[in-house]
């Protein structure tokens, strides 16, 4: 009995840890396209607080909801589970957004590496024809006596 006690206490620290994990990497990434779409630094700031904010009601309000129906609150838990909605689906439009933004930057850098990788192979190629050429140099007598 207490080994079955030892594995729920377990399997509860590593779901929370897990909760807790994917709603740091969610608050952390939403708050980054949130600062990619703000125009000034208010904005910015705006959309960063927004996001976050979304975030952390994103984890709090179903448990809002659960003693709200509990205690018989019902009109309470169904606005805290409606507000749950809005805010997942804002999380996941931003998630969305985050995506299409980083793959949109990952895919032009890579091209700017590829182009700086050309150019610097080009630069080698020169360097390696030149110094070919210098390879077959003759001595000084050998240019005046012809």
């Amino acid at each position: 009995m207490a080994v079955a006690g030892q594995t729920s206490i377990m399997l509860k620290f590593v779901g929370y840890s897990a909760a807790g994990a994917l709603t740091i990497v969610s608050a952390i990434s939403n708050a980054r396209f949130g600062w990619i779409l703000g125009a000034s630094p208010l904005d910015k700031g705006a959309y960063v607080a927004t996001s976050v904010a979304i975030d952390v009601f994103k984890v709090s309000l179903p448990l809002l909801a659960m003693p709200l129906w509990a205690k018989r609150h019902r009109a309470l838990a169904v606005c805290a589970v409606a507000m749950w909605i809005g805010c997942a689906t804002w999380s996941a439009n931003a998630a969305l957004g985050f995506v299409a933004a980083t793959r949109g930057e990952t895919v032009a850098q890579r091209i700017a590496d590829a182009k700086a990788r050309t150019g610097w192979e080009s630069t080698v190629e020169r360097a390696e024809q030149e110094m070919a050429r210098l390879a077959h140099h003759r001595p000084v007598a050998v240019v005046r006596a012809e």
